[in-house]
């Protein structure tokens, strides 16, 4: 038997993870194949010609190493190429593997695949019949993008997520289906895919109402629709006047609805548990609104700029407010805050002008700064006594406010007068109160009432959390790693973070997934990715902004593959 040729090229690659890779080639039949090894591995990196129906081999090197991956850019704009047949044996396909194929018609992808990177077959115009085998777990970013001879596919059922723009732009796609009713797809998965539309101007997959660009006007959401995705209305900001939403849907995608202006009535069924941020944001002629019982949360910007919103009904299961969940709802007169909310934002309720009272519930535990800022209406608030985490900020600019009861500090909250407020302060904060102390301490921070000092603000704040202050601990604990007012101790910074983040605070949650997403050896942080991320998830969902930005940021860059984390 003939032993086909080996050329050993004089060469070697190193991959990004730090693999080195010794480049070779192999004729086998009619063609030349470049591949690399790696620890025995062969990983095929090309093919000359570029042209007919190949098969790529299961092994090479004399039969010796196993071909267990195609590399990134392998096949890229082999106009020439017909087919492909990947055999079984292949684990992964890197990055535009296969990209600009454009004259291939057929691919199996066999159930040894689990892992499929970004745009393999994006731009193959020809391709119209693929196989995709159980076993595979996610259909990659932008794979498919562009297949537009593509009919129909079958997801198999151990595809779990199918990511944004994975069949984006397939216009002849026609038929999907999804084996696995739990697999996750993401909103712009099938976005520009026209002949998925119904008649009705629908486009829905596995359950999930991507988008709508029917005709508007009063609009039923169809029973088969088990969630909505982010956006999904996107089209429909002008002529969308109502919506029904059936009890089958669960969920609402963030912005799902926002912008919709004509919008003037929603009803939400009794099955939904989430509301995604900012999904009716700016709805202007939206009127009044009920939020079910199995609602748990209102999240960041839910309600937004919904300038014509007069009542709200929220539901008994709602647990927290996000940040400017109701901000700029100009119109709205009354809102009943059930017991059971632990949590409302920052800046939940600011600007609503018409707001004339409010009953903060005994199980409330924080409130952010601002939460019922500049409400010019708002005469009575009632606050707990059992409410020990109160900041003076969080009535900002309603000056018409008085209380029903509560402490001094709280009595003042809508005054500007802190030479007043300082008085008071010190007064509380001699007696031992922990919200007194930390206002104190954030006068002398800022200059209001006092002169600015920074260390009399750590002494005040030092001695609020030691009574378990979350912002008090925070801030102190900024000071410690600045080594402004004391002296600089990264540790001891730490250590308050790390106090501040086991109560929910915000800004602690988010510095410290920072430090586990570098790695701090300098303050006994080790490098981890999966606390990091953990860490800034918590602070995203406690009304942290740095945090979302940072998430958003590296979402992108990762190609998007951040949601199913």
């Amino acid at each position: 038997m003939k032993i086909p040729a080996i050329k050993t090229l004089a060469f070697s690659l190193t991959t990004a993870i730090g693999v080195t890779l010794f480049a070779k080639e192999q004729k086998i039949g009619d063609y030349t194949w470049s591949y690399e090894l790696n620890q025995g591995d062969a990983v095929i990196t090309g093919v000359s010609p570029q042209t007919g129906n190949v098969k790529i081999p299961s092994t090479i090197g004399d039969g010796v190493h196993p071909v267990t991956g195609i590399w990134n850019g392998a096949f890229r704009n082999c106009t020439g190429l017909t087919g492909v047949i990947i055999p079984n044996g292949v684990l992964y396909i890197g990055d535009e593997a296969f990209m600009g194929c454009s004259g291939l018609t057929k691919v199996t992808i066999p159930g040894s695949v689990t892992d499929i990177n970004s745009s393999v077959f994006e731009g193959c115009y020809g391709l119209k019949d693929v196989t995709i085998s159980e076993g595979l777990s996610e259909i990659g970013f932008a794979m498919f993008e562009e297949c537009k001879g593509l009919t129909d596919v079958t997801i198999p059922y151990s595809v779990k997520y199918i990511s944004d723009k994975a069949f984006m732009n397939c216009t002849s796609l026609k038929s999907v289906k999804v084996r696995n009713p739990k697999t996750v797809v993401m909103f712009m998965a099938f976005y520009g895919c026209t002949a998925l539309v119904d008649d009705n101007g629908f486009l829905i997959v596995n359950g999930t109402l991507l988008r709508y660009s029917g005709k508007g006007g009063q609009v039923s959401i169809p029973n088969s629709v088990t969630s909505i995705a982010k956006m999904a209305f996107e089209d429909s900001k002008e002529s969308l006047k109502g919506v029904t939403i059936p009890d089958s849907v669960k969920s609402i995608g963030e912005y799902a609805f926002a912008g919709c202006k004509n919008l003037e009535n929603v009803t939400i069924g009794k099955g939904m548990t989430s509301i995604g941020g900012s999904a009716f944001n700016g709805c202007k002629s939206l009127k009044s609104v009920i939020i079910p019982d199995s609602v748990t949360n209102i999240t960041d910007g839910t309600f937004c700029d919904c300038e014509g919103l007069v009542n709200v009904t929220i539901g008994k299961g709602v647990t927290s407010i996000g940040a400017s969940a109701f901000s700029s709802c100009t119109s709205l007169k009354n809102v009943a805050i059930p017991n059971g909310v632990t949590y409302i934002g920052e800046m939940a309720f600011y600007y609503c002008k018409a707001l004339q009272e409010v009953t903060i519930p005994d199980s409330v535990k924080r409130i952010g700064k601002q939460a019922f800022g500049y409400c010019d209406s708002l005469t009575k608030a009632s606050i707990p006594e059992t409410f020990e985490d109160f900041k003076a900020d969080i009535f900002d600019g309603s000056e018409a406010l008085s209380f029903k009861r509560g402490l001094t500090v709280r009595r003042l909250a809508g005054s500007q007068n802190y030479v007043e407020r300082v008085k008071n302060y010190r007064l509380e904060a001699s007696l031992g109160i922990a919200a007194a102390q930390y206002e104190l301490g954030m006068c002398y921070c800022k200059g209001k009432g006092v002169n600015e000092n920074i260390v009399e603000a750590a002494k005040w704040w030092r001695k609020a959390a030691n009574q378990n202050h979350a912002e008090a601990q925070f801030q102190l604990g900024c000071l410690y790693y600045m080594g402004d007012g004391v002296d600089e101790n990264g540790l001891e910074a730490v250590n308050l973070w790390r106090k501040a983040a086991a109560q929910g605070h915000a800004s602690s949650l988010c510095n410290l997934g920072i430090f586990y997403m570098e790695g701090r050896e300098d303050l006994n942080i080790p490098r981890d990715r999966i606390e990091g991320l953990r860490l800034l998830r918590m602070a995203m969902e406690k009304g942290s902004v740095k945090a979302r930005d940072i998430l958003w940021r590296m979402k992108w860059e990762s190609g998007n593959r951040l949601d199913r984390l």
